[in-house]
């Protein structure tokens, strides 16, 4: 897929998309579709490459239940 470098590179560019994406849009959620257009003003990754690193941030972000 590529190298462990470029995978932090890509979701510090798109925690940091999601993040102003989300500012103006005052909190709420952003659509993937307007997310991925976002990221590829920075990166060039494929939509595939933006849904995986989606479902590992999802991933990280599941708190076990007590």
């Amino acid at each position: 897929w590529y190298s462990s470098a470029a995978s932090d590179v890509y979701k510090r560019q798109v925690l940091h998309c999601l993040h102003q994406l989300q500012k103006e849009r005052d909190g709420r959620n952003a659509p993937t579709a307007m997310l991925y257009g976002r990221v590829l003003e920075y990166v060039n990754i494929s939509e595939k490459e933006l849904q995986l690193i989606l479902q590992r941030l999802s991933a990280c972000d599941q708190r076990p239940e007590n």
